[in-house]
């Protein structure tokens, strides 16, 4: 093989990987729907804290959802760049550690709290989180 032969091969093999972005797969485009809720810890709506939903069966590098309550306790999941979660099933975590009251770490943990939801396809995903020190419950609406 010539020279030439060779570098326009190397061109061509170097074109194709990054057209096909370096064999990386594509993440499926799965679609997101809404997912709103409110956090109560201690029967007070829970302000500033981190809500994260783990899916247990999509990647959750690309599919964890997470939002951030409000002032009333209320948060809107968005997933990446997209507003919502995909449908399924989820573990979740509710972590507020600075300022007062702080979440107790268990809750913090999508693997120790207990939490589970389950985001549906078209249903109205609006979940209500209650926590006390020890418990803690998601509930649909």
């Amino acid at each position: 093989m010539s020279p030439t032969s060779s570098r326009s091969l190397a061109s061509a093999a170097l074109c194709l990987l990054v057209i096909t972005g370096c064999g990386k797969p594509k993440t499926p485009d799965l679609p997101r729907f809404p997912v709103e809720g409110t956090v109560v810890f201690r029967g007070q709506p829970l302000s500033g804290a981190d809500v994260t939903f783990y899916p247990k069966s999509a990647d959750p590098a690309e599919f964890l959802a997470r939002g951030q309550t409000d002032a009333k306790g209320k948060f809107v999941l968005r997933t990446k760049d997209s507003d919502g979660a995909v449908a399924g099933d989820f573990d979740v975590a509710v972590a507020k550690l600075t300022g007062s009251p702080k979440t107790p770490e268990k809750f913090t943990n999508f693997k120790t709290s207990g939490m589970v939801a389950t985001v549906t396809a078209g249903g109205k995903n609006s979940f209500d989180i209650s926590m006390t020190d020890t418990t803690a419950t998601v509930k649909s609406r």
